[in-house]
């Protein structure tokens, strides 16, 4: 069995909304899974709060390349306030599955705090574990 990869540790994020950002993991830390033939992610989200003056989004993108196009694999959107504990999402390199169960081969988070937004917070962690045909 394969060894989980960190591919985000407990991370908390804050901000008070002026203009329009999205924030991205570092490219070390996007996961790059070449040989994968699937991937099992686990998502555990503890808070994603826009403050109540706007829309906050987390999604979880896959992408062939580092450069992209970048596709939307699953979107969490505000208010998430209580730990719903983990969910987990399993990805298969098939070009017959639909777009939220696709994996392209790299995978990274990002967060998008819209304009006029008030004092956002978001708390997450994201592991995976790949599943290679050896």
């Amino acid at each position: 069995m394969q060894q989980p990869i960190l591919m985000q540790d407990w991370v908390t994020l804050r901000g008070q909304g002026v203009a329009a950002v999205t924030l991205l993991p570092h490219r070390k830390r996007w996961m790059w899974s070449g040989d994968a033939q699937a991937v099992a992610v686990v998502a555990e989200i503890r808070e994603l709060d826009s403050g109540g003056a706007g829309d906050i989004t987390l999604r979880l993108a896959t992408a062939a390349g580092e450069n992209g196009p970048w596709f939307t694999v699953k979107t969490w959107t505000a208010p998430i306030t209580a730990a719903p504990g983990a969910e987990r999402l399993y990805l298969l390199r098939d070009p017959t599955c639909t777009a939220q169960q696709q994996f392209l081969g790299y995978l990274r988070w990002e967060l998008n705090e819209a304009a006029n937004t008030g004092a956002w917070k978001a708390c997450f962690r994201f592991t995976a574990v790949e599943e290679t045909s050896d």
